[in-house]
């Protein structure tokens, strides 16, 4: 619920809005390819967009939680330090190019994945390899159609794959050097 939404109006005018949505779409598919594309940035780009309206804004900012008029159960916490501890060190995160990219741009993963997938799978000639991408490939299509990846939480199966990923190269690398050995 967002109290600033005219929830009425919103529900009266949203046929004419689509109606609408759909006759520019139309009329210039470029400019709606490119806003597509921008609005699902974290699904296929590795930085963070530094301008622009799609450009990501943190939503923790560096105050204490312990003075957030919202936290009022952190406020109660007998381990409110930690609170403001962990908070100082998420802003940090954001705040550098760096960190942001390795955190938070789930792309960066499926890079990686899919550039190491393709070393195995041309080194022993194998496409059973590949098969270690279907659940993050089959899950990118989703995202992308209905446009949820500005929430990194959808896309987090792109990390979790990755560790699986780097976990069957090492147990690939290490049964090549036994058996060389």
């Amino acid at each position: 619920f967002n109290e600033h939404i005219n929830h009425k109006a919103a529900n009266e005018y949203t046929e004419q809005v689509f109606d609408m949505t759909l006759k520019y779409g139309l009329r210039h598919p470029d400019i709606s390819a490119e806003q597509f594309f921008e609005v699902n940035n974290m699904a296929w780009n590795v930085y963070w967009p530094l301008e622009g309206p799609y450009k990501t804004t943190p939503a923790i900012n560096a105050m204490p939680l312990s003075e957030n008029s919202l936290a009022d159960d952190a406020k109660m916490s007998k381990l409110g330090f930690l609170n403001d501890e962990m908070r100082l060190n998420i802003a940090y995160t954001l705040d550098s190019a760096v960190v942001q990219t390795l955190f938070y741009r789930p792309a960066l993963y499926m890079y990686l994945s899919v550039a190491i997938v393709a070393a195995m799978a041309f080194r022993a000639k194998s496409r059973r390899y590949w098969l270690l991408l279907v659940p993050m490939l089959s899950n990118l299509p989703t995202i992308l159609i209905f446009g949820l990846t500005q929430d990194m939480r959808y896309l987090y199966i792109n990390v979790l794959t990755f560790f699986l990923v780097v976990l069957v190269a090492l147990a690939y690398t290490y049964s090549r050097r036994k058996k060389t050995n």
